[in-house]
């Protein structure tokens, strides 16, 4: 009887670790491993880092002082081009002028000769602004408008308007917005003259 008993009695069941206490460990496994090569890194870094970072800094230094401002320059004047050259188009041949803004570049709420002036109008002007660099973010404000209509609106009814080019002219005009004119600029000889103790204004450069 005793026997049967044994042998009826359930065989206890092995345990196994639990997936929390797996997961414990081998996160623990990646800590230290992670913990490891970042002390390599900080141990390289204080190693090369005295010859290598004077270097990097004249680098940079140049290029801030040098590059930048051409950069800005280039930048500008690419972006300018691209509307001036349309607004002295319209300016050429104002009836057809008209006429597109009646057949294709129809507005809403603006009668077709007052948008085409409007259009003409900022195309010539805001782009001679950032030529010279005089109130570029101001000048940037309206072509980014322009553009948004252009894609958005125009693009919605016709998809010929509906181009990649615009959200790259809607960048470089953001650039300008945000980085501002640069020191090969009107704003910045009027920032160094009038700026707060002869230092930039972030306003206007």
């Amino acid at each position: 009887m005793a026997r049967m008993v044994a042998l009826a009695s359930p065989t206890p069941p092995v345990r196994k670790p639990g997936y929390a206490q797996t997961v414990l460990n081998v996160s623990f496994d990646e800590i230290t491993a992670t913990s490891a090569a970042l002390g390599s890194t900080t141990m390289i870094l204080d190693k090369f880092a005295p010859a290598v970072l004077p270097h990097y800094l004249a680098v940079r230094s140049v290029i801030e002082r040098f590059a930048a401002p051409v950069f800005d320059l280039l930048l500008r004047f690419w972006i300018g081009l691209v509307f001036f050259r349309s607004g002295l188009e319209k300016s050429m041949d104002w009836d057809a002028t008209v006429f597109l803004f009646q057949e294709e570049y129809k507005l809403p709420l603006l009668p077709p000769e007052v948008a085409a002036a409007l259009g003409m109008t900022t195309e010539i002007t805001m782009p001679l602004l950032l030529f010279a660099g005089l109130a570029a973010r101001l000048a940037a404000v309206p072509l980014i408008g322009m553009t948004c209509v252009i894609q958005f609106i125009l693009g919605a009814r016709d998809p010929s308007f509906d181009s990649m080019d615009h959200f790259y002219w809607l960048f470089l005009l953001g650039v300008i917005v945000v980085r501002g004119a640069g020191k090969l600029s009107v704003d910045h000889l009027i920032a160094l003259r009038y700026g707060d103790k002869g230092k930039d204004s972030p306003y206007l450069t």
